[in-house]
């Protein structure tokens, strides 16, 4: 029991650590995609947030490097359906790589007035919340924001979520390895009385 406890606390100090550099991080990306336009801002945003597909790949797979050579679209797929990431990170990022390909698609996709509510209506409850909040900050500061910068602001918001999401990657990786075992308990004993 001990050394659950020690391994526990060894895991949240890991995860505190994480998280504050996530804070530093956040402004510099919110500094850098602030003055490109909304292709390059998106492009940003979608590296960095693959970046971090690909951690979690190479931490929960470490032997398995063909995994970071598959498509965005495929990584997220993965850690989505192995239990990896969770729902409301999965459809925000999915609906986030299919603007990007509108971008890729469609010639005049940028000039279009609804991109940041298209990726805004796929936030959960609680990262809207959290936008919401960032936007109030902004505001104050800055006067009114247009669509462009809320959705820029938005984009720096999902990458840190899922930094965030990541910097508990080692609480997740016991809990993922737990679960397959509690699995392969309960499939023995089907076996068994069989």
């Amino acid at each position: 029991m001990n050394e659950k406890l020690e391994l526990d606390y060894r895991l949240a100090d890991i995860s505190n650590e994480n998280l504050e550099k996530a804070n530093e991080l956040k402004k510099d990306m919110i500094h850098e995609i602030s003055s490109s336009d909304l292709l390059s801002a998106t492009l940003k945003a979608h590296m960095y947030i693959e970046r971090e597909l690909n951690l979690l790949l190479e931490y929960f797979f470490p032997e398995a490097q063909t995994l970071i050579k598959l498509k965005f679209a495929s990584k997220l797929k993965l850690v989505y359906e192995l239990k990896i990431l969770d729902k409301e990170l999965f459809d925000v990022i999915n609906k986030l790589n299919d603007i990007r390909n509108d971008f890729a698609h469609e010639l005049h996709f940028s000039k279009r007035n609804d991109i940041y509510k298209r990726l805004s209506d796929s936030l959960s409850k609680c990262i809207n919340k959290y936008h919401k909040i960032e936007i109030r900050e902004f505001e104050i500061k800055l006067g009114k924001l247009d669509e462009e910068e809320k959705y820029k602001i938005l984009l720096a918001r999902i990458w840190i979520q899922v930094v965030i999401f990541c910097s508990t990657k080692e609480r997740r990786k016991k809990e993922y390895g737990d679960k397959l075992i509690s699995e392969v308990k309960s499939d023995v004993e089907k076996i068994e009385y069989d």
